[in-house]
């Protein structure tokens, strides 16, 4: 669901568990190595990978996930402290066992030996701030935490997609970037279709806008806004300087200005 992402929320409770924050941070801010995984490296994978696991009782949950949907984790009393969008599934339970041993510490489950075997992959994996009265007011739940790893249901969703249209822009206002996938053609020394301009804020104007003309920006939105627009801009620009490098572009004495425009127009040279 790319065009209109679903929200999930998954606990991992530094509270009561620490075998299970030691494991959110071994698999999701760390990531698996695909190399040691045909299954996960035949999906595409190189390089660290974040991932998580369900058990079965979770499995029609896991069912309803699918590329593009995001992921709020649960990890500190009150508050959602890490967001990560989903790029892909498997359900492997060789795998799963081989990542996560089965523990026991107080895990209200039928099998406390059963393996988190529907696991999900993910992409841009970032710390946040995120109030959980906040998330789940807009969802529209009086809850103060997720009992268990939740897609929060229809009419929840729709809750939230009335007040803030849909979930990206209720997570960018919480400090979420999003980093689309651009496309770039490697043709000689040019960086072809690549297009940060495509990324918007909620207002529709180019993000590219902030650094160009500011004093514009901070004049019809807040300040809190407007550093988060700037904050957002900033990653974009990382990003950008980072792919044009590695397709050979030299971006050391290159103003952030001028690498919007080289993102634009598609073009440099070594």
């Amino acid at each position: 669901m790319e065009d209109d992402p679903d929200l999930f929320l998954a606990p991992c409770s530094r509270e009561h568990k620490e075998t299970t924050i030691k494991y959110f941070r071994d698999t999701v801010l760390e990531g698996i190595d695909p190399a040691q995984y045909q299954e996960v490296a035949d999906l595409g994978y190189e390089g660290r990978t974040p991932v998580w696991g369900v058990v079965s009782s979770k499995k029609s949950t896991w069912e309803q996930m699918d590329e593009g949907d995001v992921v709020l984790y649960y990890t500190k009393a009150g508050e959602y402290t890490h967001c990560a969008t989903v790029s892909g599934k498997l359900a492997d339970e060789r795998i799963a066992r081989h990542i996560w041993e089965p523990y026991d510490e107080g895990r209200t489950v039928d099998d406390i030996e059963e393996p988190w075997t529907y696991m999900f992959f993910l992409r841009n994996v970032q710390e946040v701030d995120i109030p959980a009265e906040v998330v789940h007011g807009t969802l529209g739940y009086e809850m103060e935490y997720p009992l268990g790893f939740m897609r929060p249901s229809d009419t929840a969703h729709s809750t939230l997609r009335g007040e803030y249209n849909n979930v990206e822009s209720f997570l960018t206002e919480q400090g979420y970037a999003y980093r689309r996938e651009l496309e770039t053609v490697d043709s000689g020394d040019q960086v072809e279709e690549f297009s940060p301009s495509s990324l918007r804020d909620r207002s529709g104007s180019s993000v590219g806008t902030i650094e160009d003309n500011p004093q514009s920006i901070e004049s019809t939105i807040n300040p809190a806004e407007t550093e988060r627009k700037k904050r957002e801009h900033e990653t974009i620009l990382d990003f950008i300087e980072e792919r044009l490098t590695a397709a050979g572009f030299h971006t050391g004495e290159t103003s952030r200005s001028d690498l919007i425009a080289i993102g634009k127009g598609g073009s440099g040279s070594g």
